[in-house]
């Protein structure tokens, strides 16, 4: 449709803010120098005075930045050692992939796949705490717990994560 520009690709705030787009109208009477070569360097505006009725326009598209999810979490460690006390700190998480500046997550434990022992850790702004003692010769080794990472406009990721009990050498029972 005449008149109405379209874009050939997606914008992105967190890349460039601003596009400056210059707009050539022409009459009839064309916009071509003698070589047929198009003329716009008149800071004025308009074209050279062989092209009347032609102009151009410098025009500024400013770019609106919209909330974008974050699309990973990391948790610093992974590993725990048996017979440490309840509330010890598992590790710290991370939200990844937000390209939101200076964003604020939350994070949580939640239901769904990878969820089995949730109910064995808690979740202190963002660390991961035990919540219970862990004993390795009891026979679980690994825990699976579902995290869900959110953003103050309420965006989220979540992840299936595994946290690894490590054996320490018991002293000998009498």
């Amino acid at each position: 449709a005449e008149g109405v520009i379209r874009t050939a690709g997606t914008f992105n705030y967190e890349a460039k803010k601003t596009y400056n787009l210059y707009i050539r109208c022409n009459d009839s009477g064309g916009c071509e120098n003698d070589d047929g070569v198009c003329v716009r360097d008149d800071p004025s505006g308009c074209l050279s005075p062989k092209c009347l009725g032609s102009c151009f326009r410098l025009f500024t598209v400013n770019v609106t930045d919209v909330n974008e999810p974050p699309t990973g979490l990391k948790l610093s460690h992974t590993r725990i050692k048996e017979e440490e006390p309840a509330d010890t700190e598992v590790g710290i998480f991370a939200a990844q992939g937000d390209p939101d500046a200076d964003e604020i997550h939350t994070y949580t434990l939640v239901p769904g796949d990878g969820d089995a022992d949730n109910a064995r850790f808690l979740i202190e702004e963002n660390l991961l705490r035990t919540a219970e003692v862990f004993n390795f010769e009891d026979g679980t080794e690994t825990f699976y717990i579902r995290v869900r990472t959110e953003d103050s406009g309420g965006l989220f990721h979540e992840a299936e994560l595994t946290v690894t009990l490590e054996d320490i050498n018991d002293p000998p029972s009498e």
